[in-house]
C-alpha cells in the first residue's frame, strides 16, 4: 500500500508531499502526531518546493547576472551607503512608486551586485523584472528593427514592473538608438521603474546619449524621478581575488 502510495505521488509530481511522507514514514517522533497535523506538514513542504521553483524559474527568466540576495551584501566594506538605506530600498516601495533607481561608481565597486539583489528581492515581491546589459538591449533593437518588429519589442519592454539597465552608456548611443531608448523610456515614464547601473557619473550621461535634444528629452525623463546611489571603495574583485599582497 505504501509503495502504491508512494508511485501515484510521483505519477501526479507530488515530489515535496512524496519525500515528506517517507520522512514521517521512516521516524517514530511523527507517530504522536495527529493525522491532521501530518497532513498539514505533507501539504506544506510540497507549497514549500513549489514556491522554490517558481522562484527558481522566476529568476532564471529575468537574466540576473548574479544569483545574489540583499543579505549576502558585505557591509564590512566601505561602500559610502549605509545597510538601513539599502534594506529601505529592498522593500521595493520605489517601484511601487515608479520611481528609478540610479547606480554609479567606479569599476568593480559591486554595482552590477546591488543591482542583481535589489532585483532579487523585487522578484520576491512578486514583481517582473528584465535585467539588460545595455549593449544586448540595443542588439535586441536593431534585429527586431530589421525584422519590422519593433513595436512588438517595445509592447515587451513595456510590461516589465522593473528593468535593469547595466553598463549604461558604456559606449556611445548611435542616433537610432538614442531615439529608441526615447521611446522606451517615454513609453514606461511614471509607469513603471529601471535600474541605471554606468560608470560614469550623471554629469558625463549627456554626451553619450548621441543627438542633444534627445539627449535633453531622455535625461529629462529619467533624472528628475531618480533615486541615486554612489558607490565608493575599491574593486571588490581585487580584494577577493587571493593574490593581493602575494607577490
Amino acid at each position: 500500500m505504501k509503495e502504491q502510495t508512494i508511485t501515484k505521488l510521483r505519477e501526479m509530481k507530488l515530489q515535496g508531499f512524496m519525500v515528506a511522507y517517507k520522512e514521517q514514514e521512516a521516524n517514530i517522533q511523527y507517530q504522536d502526531m495527529t493525522f491532521e497535523e501530518r497532513f498539514s506538514l505533507l501539504v506544506e513542504r510540497e507549497h514549500l518546493r513549489r514556491a522554490n521553483n517558481l522562484l527558481k524559474r522566476i529568476r532564471k527568466s529575468a537574466s540576473l547576472p548574479i544569483s545574489c540576495q540583499v543579505a549576502d551584501i558585505d557591509f564590512s566594506q566601505n561602500r559610502g551607503i549605509s545597510k538601513k538605506t539599502l534594506l529601505e530600498y529592498s522593500n521595493g516601495s520605489w517601484i511601487y512608486q515608479n520611481k528609478n533607481l540610479i547606480i554609479t561608481g567606479a569599476t568593480g565597486c559591486g554595482k552590477t551586485y546591488m543591482s542583481s539583489a535589489l532585483s532579487d528581492s523585487a522578484l520576491k515581491n512578486g514583481l517582473k523584472v528584465k535585467y539588460y546589459k545595455t549593449h544586448d538591449l540595443l542588439s535586441e533593437f536593431h534585429f527586431y528593427r530589421e525584422k519590422q518588429e519593433l513595436p512588438r519589442l517595445l509592447t515587451l519592454l513595456s510590461k516589465f514592473d522593473l528593468l535593469v539597465f547595466d553598463e549604461w552608456l558604456r559606449d556611445n548611443f548611435q542616433l537610432e538608438e538614442s531615439r529608441f531608448v526615447l521611446d522606451l523610456i517615454d513609453l514606461r515614464f511614471r509607469n513603471k521603474s529601471a535600474i541605471f547601473v554606468s560608470q560614469l557619473p550623471l554629469e558625463k550621461w549627456h554626451s553619450r546619449l548621441g543627438e542633444a535634444t534627445i539627449a535633453d528629452a531622455i535625461l529629462d525623463r529619467i533624472i528628475h524621478d531618480s533615486y541615486k546611489l554612489s558607490l565608493e571603495g575599491d574593486s571588490m574583485r581585487k580584494k577577493t581575488s587571493g593574490l593581493e599582497g602575494s607577490i
